[in-house]
């Protein structure tokens, strides 16, 4: 029996339209023999550059990353890119397209490259432009990202292909908030995720590491979708709401634990935790009005103590007057709801 409850996946859908979902891509590398990335399915080099090295020099998530040495002989440049990603966005208005990664450079004049890359036009890419980060399509978004040097940042690269816009949230902030794509058309299919660290001097030769790679896309009809995986801030995988800061309260805490079917596909989950504490998280885009709505959650919960799943309501706490909904656990195996209509 479980002693602890694992929140893994929580979906708040609009309309009555299935949740087809999709977990393209997640790579922490350290099931992986060390060397080429290239002797691993799904990925390989990236034009002349020296192929991308699985290290456990350093790593977010131990033992192993993807290490992009500086090379002394040419050609200078490393790479690895993830091939066949096969997201599909054609055809679904809102679909969300989501790459995140952890992003270890030692020096901030370190040119690395980002990029997913469509099946045809201008790459979505987070580049670094004379020592500050940018993101875009080519001309990149006028805001320059101050770069974290000497620790793992979480970087999340969100496109939006119903509005053709896209998102940036860099060291657990919202740095660009969903701006117009400098294509003119939305990109209907992304192919591959590629890394790339650029020809450089010996004054940036500083390490580079990349380390738990995501891509998921989402369907029209979510609002929001947040994943409870242990990381802090906690995001909203859409984009849709603004990053909030967490505490994590575990009793006793637990191993990584084996993946969750959510009714469409399996998702993978770093570790299971008892519960998350968390501020309020404003929405960045207007959310609609339905008649018809539908929240669900993914739990893992203890069988013999009673203790609530989720509290939803207007305000921020619970209040007496306020519409809400419940849904609490009972020990022995049964569900309370408790719903209050404003």
């Amino acid at each position: 029996m479980k002693a602890t409850m694992a929140t893994i996946t929580t979906l708040l859908l609009a309309g009555l339209g299935s949740a087809l979902a999709a977990e393209h891509v997640w790579e922490n590398f350290d099931d992986i023999p060390l060397g080429p990335v290239a002797s691993q399915p799904g990925w390989t080099g990236f034009f002349a550059a020296r192929t991308a090295q699985v290290s456990n020099a350093r790593a977010h998530s131990p033992s192993n990353s993807l290490h992009f040495p500086w090379n002394t002989n040419s050609p200078n440049a490393t790479a690895a890119t993830h091939t066949n990603l096969k997201v599909r966005l054609g055809g679904v208005t809102g679909q969300v397209v989501r790459l995140d990664f952890h992003l270890y450079v030692q020096n901030t004049n370190t040119p690395f490259t980002v990029a997913l890359n469509p099946s045809s036009g201008a790459s979505l890419v987070f580049a670094n432009q004379g020592g500050v980060g940018r993101i875009g399509f080519d001309p990149y978004n006028a805001t320059p990202v101050p770069l974290v040097p000497y620790g793992f940042v979480p970087v999340t690269m969100l496109y939006h292909a119903g509005r053709n816009e896209y998102a940036l949230e860099y060291f657990g902030a919202r740095v660009v908030d969903w701006a117009p794509a400098e294509r003119a058309t939305a990109a209907t299919q992304f192919m591959n995720a590629i890394f790339l660290r650029a020809d450089d001097t010996l004054a940036s030769q500083g390490e580079m590491h990349v380390d738990n790679v995501r891509v998921e896309t989402y369907p029209y009809d979510v609002w929001a979708w947040w994943r409870f995986n242990g990381e802090n801030p906690l995001p909203e995988q859409l984009g849709q709401f603004a990053l909030v800061w967490n505490t994590i309260l575990s009793s006793p805490a637990e191993a990584a634990s084996d993946p969750i079917w959510d009714g469409w596909n399996e998702f993978h989950n770093e570790g299971a935790v008892q519960y998350v504490v968390t501020g309020s998280a404003s929405n960045t885009t207007a959310t609609p009005s339905t008649a018809n709505w539908t929240l669900e959650a993914v739990v893992r919960i203890s069988e013999d103590r009673t203790q609530t799943l989720f509290h939803w309501g207007r305000n921020i706490g619970y209040t007496s007057t306020e519409a809400m909904i419940e849904l609490d656990y009972v020990a022995g195996g049964s569900l309370r709801a408790l719903l209050r209509d404003a």
